[in-house]
């Protein structure tokens, strides 16, 4: 395993012009907005860490590159193959891209029987205050059923 340094800063300079908290309530007005502001933020994200990662496999030798990040079905699936893609190409070596949403549940019991840490966020500031509002707004939503 080749440990990348924690540059947080990298990440804020990345996305500058799209930061903020986006929650995707179904109910809300904004959720078409906000879903379409956050897959932007993600996107910058998404090319920030494999173009960091493609490099690393390339000075490294190694022939591909693949992310976990597709298990989530909060993730944009869409946009990780592109962005892997076109990382992996720019640094010479494959993209072994899997969509492994289909077994998320699974994974969430698995992890949970084996005792691993989980967390209900991709690991931005911004994911973790919108999974907070997303999970309050479904909580309320079932007190009023």
């Amino acid at each position: 395993m080749i440990l990348g340094e924690y540059a947080p800063q990298m990440f804020h300079e990345t996305i500058s012009e799209h930061s903020g908290v986006y929650p995707l309530v179904k109910e809300s007005l904004d959720y078409a907005e906000n879903l379409a502001k956050r897959k932007t933020r993600c996107r910058l994200c998404y090319k920030l860490r494999f173009n960091e990662l493609a490099k690393t496999a390339s000075e490294n030798g190694f022939e591909a590159i693949g992310t976990t990040l597709s298990i989530s079905p909060y993730q944009f699936s869409d946009e990780i193959k592109k962005t892997l893609s076109e990382m992996a190409k720019k640094w010479g070596v494959a993209s072994a891209f899997e969509d492994y949403s289909n077994i998320y549940f699974e994974s969430v019991e698995r992890s949970k029987s084996l005792g691993m840490y989980r967390q209900n966020y991709c690991g931005c500031c911004y994911s973790k205050q919108e999974a907070e509002i997303e999970r309050a707004a479904r909580k309320a939503a079932r007190k009023v059923k």
